[in-house]
């Protein structure tokens, strides 16, 4: 039967904004390490808002740097955006990384994880 537990992003400290001050994918900044064992699937929740006034793009490297795999959003003002809305990453031995950076500074990163253990 699997279980179900709740958890915070892997880059935030006790729940607080991630800043996002890289602006290439050479400087990101780390969002979330998903789990490690393969019958792990973490459902994972995101939000942005930005702190200028002048909007900015966010792209989200989302468990690959590959563009691929990349989420693209343009985040315009101080209200919270859902921008990944319980996507799902599986468990690896080598775990699957979640990072960020944005036009400018001022975005901010806030969100959780589902962790679902299907052992």
């Amino acid at each position: 039967m699997a279980t179900y537990t709740k958890a915070l992003l892997s880059g935030s400290t006790d729940g607080l904004a991630i800043n996002i001050t890289g602006t290439a994918t050479s400087a990101v900044s780390l969002i979330h390490t998903a789990n490690s064992s393969t019958s792990v699937l973490e459902e994972v929740y995101i939000y942005a808002l930005n702190a200028n006034a002048t909007a900015a793009d966010l792209t989200l490297e989302f468990g690959s740097s590959s563009s691929d795999s990349n989420i693209v959003e343009n985040i315009n003002g101080q209200i919270p955006k859902l921008v990944v809305p319980g996507f799902l990453l599986q468990g690896n031995a080598t775990p699957k990384v979640v990072n960020a950076f944005a036009e400018n500074s001022g975005v901010k990163i806030y969100g959780w994880v589902n962790r679902i253990d299907q052992s």
